[in-house]
């Protein structure tokens, strides 16, 4: 719902106070419209006015790398913007900058395997022709 009365008052904190007031009670109150839910990149929460010492719902602004977040802080998050990815303790951080722990595991295990191929093929060539060699050493017997 969007009050009029809120309109020439965006910049004057006092009065954006007042509007807080012409609210529903099951409404939060974002400057200068009402919302039955705070909008994305906002979270829910009261505050009292200097008109009216009463609790009123209000929107608050999330961290800036939170999408949805239950407060203001930046450990806080819920949901992210876009290319971050939530943590387990509520931060939201780059992507890119996240560990790539798998990245890594499957690095490692082709690094082994490359590794345990020429070993082993090393060591057939060279019992190849050790073979080769003693069976060469045998009909130059005969």
């Amino acid at each position: 719902m969007f009050h009029s009365a809120c309109v020439d008052v965006v910049s004057d904190r006092l009065c954006a106070m007042y509007c807080v007031d012409t609210c529903e009670e099951s409404e939060f109150f974002l400057l200068p419209f009402c919302y039955t839910e705070c909008p994305k990149h906002f979270f829910a929460t009261n505050t009292t006015s200097p008109v009216n010492p009463q609790l009123r719902a209000v929107c608050l602004r999330c961290h800036m790398t939170c999408l949805l977040c239950s407060g203001p802080a930046h450990t806080q998050c819920l949901n992210c913007t876009a290319h971050r990815r939530l943590t387990p303790d509520g931060q939201c951080i780059d992507v890119d900058a996240a560990p790539q722990r798998i990245s890594l595991v499957l690095v490692t295990a082709i690094a082994v395997l490359i590794v345990a191929f020429i070993g082993t093929t090393a060591a057939s060539l060279w019992l190849w022709l050790r073979d080769r060699q003693s069976s060469n050493r045998l009909l130059s017997f005969l």
